[in-house]
């Protein structure tokens, strides 16, 4: 995945991966780029979006039911999360990678993903210039569409109240978007991640909208599962949120396509008397070499913790 070019350009990838970066030298800039014009007066909306999971597909459902004939539906996503800036030691992994997030927002119906590449000095713009700078000077929306709960500017200063006050004076359109219900409380990443970290990997996936995966390279392990019948892939640790310790049922899908049943264990291989964590996956139904080779597992449900 290649960078932006400059401050704004399309970071390269196949069609449904591919996003335009704003890099960081834009947010002390006193009069910032503009969006080209053909991505100017779209329907737009700001947020994270991690795990693109029903809630946020409802938002974007929302978002092409506003759209007129024509006109772009665009999400904007940050990269790091705020939080990763502000407090590295309490932020754990993502639940999606970049480049996967953005695959799913396209799936989901976006036209186009732009990512702020955000730094320290992104943290501390004003409400207020957040406002002139950001969603006017470049982003220039037709109509803005957010969840109740957004916020804006430096330490969450700006409210969704102050949002509509400062739209409603420069004619841009706000549509809040009500969020999503199920019987056990709102949709949301951090309901859907204490899922993943509690190993309920089923429930998370629900609200997901499709299973939770985790991709990672095979990596040369003891190779002990040959030995007892079934190959066995190790995969090096992502860089995304990995479900609690315990042994889950999953689907793996190799590079050609090709989709198993698998075991997988996170944790210790006690069986053996190692103590380093491991994410072991004992493929079904197959034969062959998977080292060095991605490999992607969507989790199924868990066996036992």
């Amino acid at each position: 995945m290649g960078q932006g070019q400059e401050w704004v350009g399309r970071a390269t990838g196949n069609m449904r991966s591919d996003w335009i970066d704003i890099l960081p030298a834009q947010w002390g800039a006193l009069s910032p780029e503009p969006l080209p014009e053909s991505l100017r007066q779209s329907i737009i909306s700001l947020g994270n979006f991690d795990g693109v999971h029903l809630g946020h597909r409802d938002l974007i459902d929302h978002s092409k039911r506003s759209a007129k004939p024509g006109q772009k539906v665009i999400a904007v996503t940050l990269d790091p999360h705020p939080r990763a800036l502000l407090r590295p030691e309490d932020t754990g992994p993502p639940i999606l990678t970049l480049e996967r997030k953005v695959q799913k927002l396209r799936q989901a119906g976006v036209d186009e993903v732009i990512v702020f590449r955000i730094d320290s000095s992104f943290l501390e713009i004003r409400a207020q210039d957040f406002f002139d700078r950001i969603i006017r000077g470049i982003l220039d929306p037709q109509c803005l569409i957010e969840g109740d709960n957004f916020c804006f500017g430096r330490k969450r200063e700006g409210t969704i109240s102050q949002l509509s006050q400062l739209c409603q004076k420069c004619g841009i359109r706000l549509e809040i978007h009500p969020g999503l219900l199920d019987a056990n409380g709102w949709i949301s990443t951090s309901r859907i991640r204490t899922l993943l970290l509690e190993g309920d990997v089923a429930k998370a996936s629900r609200l997901l909208g499709a299973p939770h995966e985790t991709t990672g390279e095979v990596v040369s392990g003891a190779q002990r599962g040959r030995s007892l019948g079934f190959p066995t892939a190790n995969l090096l640790p992502p860089k995304t949120l990995v479900p609690a310790l315990g042994v889950y049922a999953a689907k793996a899908i190799l590079p050609n396509g090709q989709i198993h049943d698998a075991a997988v264990n996170i944790g210790p291989s006690a069986t053996f008397g190692e103590t380093d964590l491991k994410i072991e996956a004992h493929l079904l139904n197959f034969s062959g070499d998977l080292y060095g080779q991605t490999l992607c597992l969507e989790w199924k449900d868990r066996i036992r913790g």
